[in-house]
């Protein structure tokens, strides 16, 4: 006789097997991405970058590893950021599909996993003082507009936000660390400057007498100081009409280097020797994609009418399997 607790040991079964296999799908790690690429320059924990023949690519992780987002851009203007973003799409075997964004002249890819990036920025909306993956979900949600990515210089990544086709900002956090320290904002003449405090999620307004507020910008490269924080030691400035976001020690350096509004102050970043080998259009159409089966002549046949002859069923792969094979594939060329 079957007694309570079995009845309740199977009813749980049957629940796990309804679950979407969305659901159940693994998310694709850091270190699992690794594995595939071969050659890559770790960016921290949380990070690392590669290059294809034609583009750089930063891809960013969470706190638990899990892939959030991948910044793509082409090195010049004749490279195409495509197949990169066919190449990752397939890699990153999440149930969750990402939010794919470009610039208008395509320079430049991001692939954005919201609900992944919302998770680990939790209640937290300042883009300084945080890990990389929280500045660009505060950068997308405090926005008050559209925001896409545009330009690489060096570890400054820049993105612009636009709101009924007008440029409100650009905006370059420095991706160099886990923990963002520096921020550069830059404004079309005649854009809402007050607009800067709420969209970087620091307007806490300038806490100090003017007596404070002069030596403070002293100590900022002679900057004006419109907003510091009292907590972690973070400061908003402007000066030669870029808005500096970050730590003392970084917005003294920028301040007083700084030669003109088209100057931007951030370190390199490191990138393999070796590129990394990106498919051919004939590679694509014939890769499975992630969850799909691939389109093989047994397939073609099994899905013919009943009356005709058809050859033995195919098994449906796996995502990872479909991964697996994608990257084989890419191996091989």
């Amino acid at each position: 006789m079957i007694n309570h607790r079995h009845i309740v040991s199977l009813l749980a079964g049957v629940a796990v097997t309804m679950v979407s296999p969305a659901q159940l799908e693994a998310a694709t790690t850091l270190t699992e991405l690794q594995n595939e690429l071969n050659h890559f320059s770790k960016q921290g924990e949380d990070a690392l970058t590669f290059r294809t023949q034609g583009c750089r690519a930063m891809v960013i992780a969470d706190s638990q590893g899990t892939i959030g987002a991948v910044l793509i851009h082409s090195i010049t203007r004749r490279n195409s950021t495509d197949a990169v973003v066919r190449m990752m799409s397939n890699l990153i075997t999440h149930g969750e599909k990402p939010e794919l964004r470009f610039s208008e002249d395509k320079h430049s890819a991001m692939l954005f996993y919201p609900e992944i990036c919302k998770r680990e920025a939790g209640n937290r909306k300042d883009m300084v003082s945080t890990r990389r993956l929280t500045v660009l979900h505060n950068l997308i949600s405090n926005s008050h507009g559209k925001c896409t990515p545009y330009r690489w210089h060096d570890s400054g990544i820049s993105f612009r936000v636009q709101n009924s086709g007008q440029l409100l900002c650009e905006i370059t956090p420095d991706m160099s660390a886990t923990i963002v320290e520096y921020v550069e904002i830059r404004q079309p003449r005649g854009a809402r400057a007050a607009l800067i405090p709420n969209i970087t999620g620091h307007n806490h307004g300038p806490q100090a007498d003017a007596r404070q507020l002069r030596m403070l910008s002293a100590s900022l490269g002679g900057a004006t100081v419109i907003s510091n924080h009292p907590a972690d030691a973070t400061f908003l400035t402007r000066k030669t009409s870029v808005f500096c976001l970050g730590t003392q020690s970084r917005l003294q350096e920028a301040n007083t280097q700084r030669t003109n509004a088209n100057h931007y102050i951030f370190p390199a970043l490191r990138f393999p020797a070796t590129p990394v080998p990106t498919p051919t259009s004939e590679t694509i159409s014939s890769a499975p994609q992630s969850g799909q089966a691939s389109s093989t002549p047994s397939d073609e046949a099994s899905s013919a009418p009943a009356e005709a002859p058809t050859a033995p069923s195919v098994p449906m792969p796996t995502p990872e399997e479909a991964r697996r094979e994608y990257i084989r594939s890419l191996q091989e060329m």
